[in-house]
């Protein structure tokens, strides 16, 4: 299913935990170790990536990103518009 070595990092991102929080504001990146100790898991139960950190995680997760770099955004640089 995935080839564990060529996974290097994995970005999870957490779902806004209330009104006025970013989700940007809660986030991890995994070492090369973690990442790939979940891939051999993915891989052993014939599951995505996705679904095992989804399973576990004690927040909910917005979204999961493997291998790439990922923009986080900076909530007091971000503009709100005024209601």
């Amino acid at each position: 299913m995935y080839d564990c070595s060529k996974i290097h990092k994995i970005t999870v991102q957490y779902a806004s935990e209330g009104p006025g929080k970013y989700a940007a504001d809660s986030w991890k990146i995994l070492t090369e170790e973690e990442s790939r100790a979940i891939c051999q898991i993915a891989n052993d139960s014939d599951r995505s990536i996705e679904a095992i950190i989804k399973a576990h995680s004690a927040k909910p997760v917005r979204s999961i990103v493997i291998n790439q770099d990922v923009h986080m955004m900076d909530p007091s640089k971000v503009k709100v518009a005024a209601e």
